[in-house]
């Protein structure tokens, strides 16, 4: 058992080896798979599993069952400081009830199932299964236990990997305080995982609201943060930009940049990076490319932007472009929309001053 502990405590600290260190204790118990979820609801899903079964749970954490989990309710109801077997906490009339969990066991192909529900300091649960198919024995007694000795090295190296990952985002974010660079690394539904000094200074344009969610001042722009966390959760990997209205012509932009793979395990599973730069009236204007890389915008609109940017009027605009006047004003209306802005003044502004600093 040795050997399989010096793993698990590997893993804490090297997230791409859940899965090794899963396969290799469900091949030790004679299962044919095995897996490790964290769930909070201040998170986005997060799991590691064995290969045979990886694609069913990324299917299952996009239901409502994986924070509204009835069987793991039930289970952690029972209070016991060990594995369990479904059958434990689990009757007839409860599966009938619960037929997407069926639908699970059949697309995992398992039989019987075993689990240790732990709860973390911080408030994450950390669930731990291992499953065996229909050629596989009872679980019996003895291994009951042999899982029941693992489990304390399973809770400390789950609570470890936690704290890994939150020292790795807290790292990040004070790198970039160095830089006198706002930032916050962000989960599910917006919630502040690790921000600096810096980010945190920016009160009243950037708050933090219930449960540790950013928010932003100005609803228009606070719309906006919303829908770039949605494209984000949905697998969308384009940075967008959102203005901060402030006084005058100057204020702040914030950079929503998504967070994928290798970069999601380094920083707390989360979601996306928010970085904040300063736009004043007097700087640079952007070119259109990167007008419509960071705002979504149309061609159409990227040009009319630019042109705004220039100081020119609507109604040159429209003559220069050969279009109506009130074809240019629809474009301008799209482009405040999408950067957040509420007056021509703050959008030239944002515009001569889209560049984020240190990238």
């Amino acid at each position: 058992m040795d050997d399989i502990v010096e793993c698990i405590y590997e893993a804490a600290l090297v997230p791409s080896k859940w899965h090794s260190v899963l396969g290799q204790i469900a091949d030790l118990a004679t299962c044919r798979s095995g897996a490790m979820l964290i769930i909070d609801r201040r998170l986005p899903p997060m799991f590691a599993a064995t290969d045979n079964i990886t694609e069913t749970l990324g299917r299952f954490a996009e239901t409502p069952q994986w924070y509204e989990n009835t069987r793991l309710n039930r289970m952690m109801r029972r209070n016991h400081a060990g594995f369990l077997e479904v059958s434990d906490f689990t009757t007839d009339e409860d599966r009938a009830l619960e037929p997407e969990f069926e639908a699970i066991r059949r697309q995992a192909d398992f039989r019987q199932q075993i689990g240790s529900g732990i709860v973390m300091p911080s408030g994450e649960t950390v669930l731990f299964t291992f499953e065996r198919g229909d050629a596989g024995h009872d679980f019996s007694r003895l291994d009951i236990a042999w899982f029941d000795a693992l489990r304390p090295h399973l809770a400390r190296a789950g609570l470890l990997a936690i704290h890994a990952q939150m020292d790795r985002a807290r790292a990040t974010v004070e790198a970039f305080q160095t830089l006198g660079i706002p930032t916050a690394i962000v989960g599910g539904s917006g919630t502040a995982l690790s921000c600096n000094a810096a980010f945190e200074a920016l009160a009243p344009a950037l708050q933090m609201g219930a449960m540790g969610r950013v928010r932003l001042a100005a609803p228009g722009s606070d719309a906006l943060l919303r829908n770039a966390l949605e494209r984000a959760a949905d697998g969308h990997r384009a940075v967008q930009s959102i203005a901060l209205p402030g006084e005058e012509q100057t204020g702040l932009v914030l950079h929503v940049l998504p967070l994928a793979r290798d970069a999601r395990d380094l920083h707390a599973h989360g979601l996306a990076m928010l970085v904040v730069s300063g736009f004043s009236a007097d700087a640079n204007i952007a070119g259109e490319a990167v007008l419509r890389g960071l705002f979504d915008l149309s061609a159409a609109e990227a040009a009319v932007a630019t042109d705004i940017a220039r100081g020119k009027s609507l109604g040159r605009i429209a003559a220069e472009r050969g279009v109506a006047v009130t074809t240019v004003r629809t474009h301008l209306s799209h482009i405040m929309s999408k950067t957040g802005t509420t007056r021509q003044a703050e959008l030239v502004a944002l515009l001569k001053g889209t560049t984020i600093p240190g990238f």
